[in-house]
């Protein structure tokens, strides 16, 4: 602690930098604003920020993010906005820093002061607007049985998504009545009636009545569209289309989806749909064993899944083509992830589009760290996963599961065979052989990337090998130099590449593919049903559709919501 009363800190592991002063007293959305700056250093630092359960540790803890702060004397002001529960609070930490090991001595080396930290709020006003929304200006110490019935009435078409009719109400209101005649008081019988609404399936599930047209009613096609691209109910303007009967003109389509994209809820549709297609939400799914991969730390983690989000969000912006989530000369990118990379001169922890070298391995999701984590698990990779999964999820070929009694393949990290040398003798069963000829060689370009998304020539080894002489984060590594990577292969149709550049020219040459498989995944997401062979004509259609637009992401969101599969049941 300084004579100002700033605190110091030295190091980012164990740090009781925690803000108790600012408490949240209840749930909401907080303002906070930080002044830190570097102490004993001519460089700046990373300031790593949670939020939540911070002082006790039993409770949610989130990380806010990661930010930079400026070498000198003057004072970074950090601000942002953050959703606290009641009790939690703020705690900052350098990020990297090591601690002291001088005892009682000063300790010379770079730390992180933190200064003045204000919370305010929460930013709400009081009521809330969904109070509002729901009770309006009701006193509720006067309230009576006659007062649920406007309440129950405001709020059953949102909940139900549809024209309520006057017995819709009544049932509800029955269950109000009840309450108040066995002597509870009016909001706590309230209550049970918008439980029954809340476990209602109308509410939880999403009811699509058709037309004689065998399409969807347009109340239903307003909250297909929203949880497509919202991930929530319809809102007052979708609504209002519905009930005018203008909703389904593909005029008025075209102009909502574009309202809805440039709305910041659209950021639901970023995150979810990448989460599923992507298989980003198995990015906590495993734990890099830290004897191989001591570099992988929580901002790499953070930092991926960033890359690909703010990636697939640039693409959409600007309706880029689809070619692009193979292969692009550019990404997305910070200091840290850059590193990781070995791409240079990218400095500080905000990310920005940055053009890649030439000849860059990286470009498009498949060589994303991201990605190339979640297909492999926390000590090494299987082509065979990676390659079902490029088959999958951008080649859109589908692939039957393996005969059964068919033993799996188990990587050898004690470095004594590389797996490829256990599939040539997997391909050896008549069985097997017809399906990983798809398989293997997708899985193959992409061995060159370990599971942590980081590029090698080799395979590390915590068994057979030469040492390798490196420290990382001041400790010497514990792996070892196993077998060399061969990421060379052949497609099922006789086409060879040498490593994944090539491989990504190969599958760029056959665009229709890649719609074909964005088309399918994104009207599966939409409709929340599998697609099948019916359904291939109206996916030909859109394929053809967008390819006259360039390929455009944005206009293949267009052509979907305008087919005849996203409009009908």
């Amino acid at each position: 602690k300084t004579d100002d009363d700033s605190l110091v800190a030295f190091q980012g592991y164990w740090c009781p930098t925690v803000f108790q002063a600012g408490q949240a007293t209840v749930d909401g959305t907080y303002h906070v604003k930080i002044h830190a700056k570097t102490y004993q250093t001519d460089k700046p630092l990373v300031m790593a920020v949670y939020g939540g359960d911070v002082i006790v540790g039993r409770g949610p803890k989130h990380l806010v993010g990661y930010f930079d702060v400026a070498a000198g004397k003057e004072w970074t002001v950090i601000e942002f906005d953050d959703f606290l529960e009641a009790r939690g609070s703020y705690q900052m930490k350098p990020y990297q820093l090591q601690a002291p090991t001088q005892g009682d001595k000063r300790f010379e080396g770079p730390g992180l002061m933190i200064g003045e930290v204000e919370v305010v709020g929460p930013s709400e006003a009081w009521p809330p607007e969904s109070r509002a929304k729901l009770l309006g200006n009701l006193d509720l110490k006067q309230a009576t049985l006659a007062d649920a019935r406007p309440i129950l009435t405001r709020l059953l078409p949102r909940a139900f998504r549809r024209p309520i009719e006057q017995e819709d109400v009544e049932h509800y209101l029955k269950l109000v009545q009840t309450e108040m005649a066995a002597g509870r008081p009016f909001l706590a019988a309230l209550r049970v009636a918008l439980q029954a609404i809340l476990c209602s399936p109308e509410f939880l599930f999403r009811e699509e009545p058709t037309t004689d047209a065998k399409k969807i009613s347009q109340h239903a096609l307003a909250s297909r569209l929203s949880y497509f691209l919202w991930s929530s109910m319809p809102d007052d303007e979708l609504l209002a289309l519905a009930a005018a009967g203008r909703l389904e003109r593909p005029e008025v389509l075209r102009q909502q989806v574009e309202r809805m994209l440039k709305d910041k809820k659209s950021t639901r549709f970023v995150e979810n749909f990448t989460g599923q297609w992507l298989n980003l939400r198995d990015i906590n799914f495993t734990e890099p064993d830290m004897r191989q991969y001591p570099e992988f730390d929580e901002m790499l983690r953070y930092s991926m899944v960033e890359e690909t989000q703010r990636f697939f969000r640039e693409v959409l912006d600007h309706d880029l083509p689809l070619t692009q989530f193979v292969d692009s000369d550019w990404t997305i990118l910070n200091e840290r992830l850059a590193v990781h990379y070995g791409i240079s001169d990218v400095a500080g922890q905000q990310f920005r589009r940055v053009k890649l070298p030439a000849d860059c391995v990286r470009g498009g999701v498949l060589t994303q760290a991201s990605v190339l984590k979640v297909t492999a698990n926390g000590t090494n990779t299987s082509p065979v996963v990676r390659g079902l999964w490029v088959l999958e999820n951008i080649l859109g070929q589908h692939i039957p599961p393996p005969p059964s009694g068919v033993a799996a393949i188990e990587p050898d990290i004690r470095g004594a065979t590389t797996v490829r040398e256990q599939l040539d003798k997997h391909r050896n069963v008549a069985s097997c052989a017809s399906c990983h000829s798809k398989i293997d060689p997708p899985g193959f370009a992409l061995e060159s990337f370990d599971p942590i998304g980081g590029w090698r020539d080799w395979y590390r080894s915590l068994g057979e090998g030469e040492k390798v002489n490196l420290e990382i984060y001041r400790r010497k590594v514990q792996y070892r130099k196993g077998p060399s990577v061969d990421a060379s292969g052949q497609l099922a149709n006789g086409q060879q590449f040498a490593d994944v550049r090539a491989f990504k020219k190969l599958v760029l040459a056959h665009p229709d593919q890649i719609s074909r498989c964005l088309t399918e995944k994104l009207l599966t997401y939409a409709t929340g049903r599998e697609m099948g062979f019916s359904d291939r004509l109206e996916m030909n259609s859109i394929v053809d559709r967008v390819s006259k637009q360039q390929n455009g992401f944005r206009s293949l969101i267009h052509e979907v919501v305008l087919s005849n599969t996203f409009r009908a049941k």
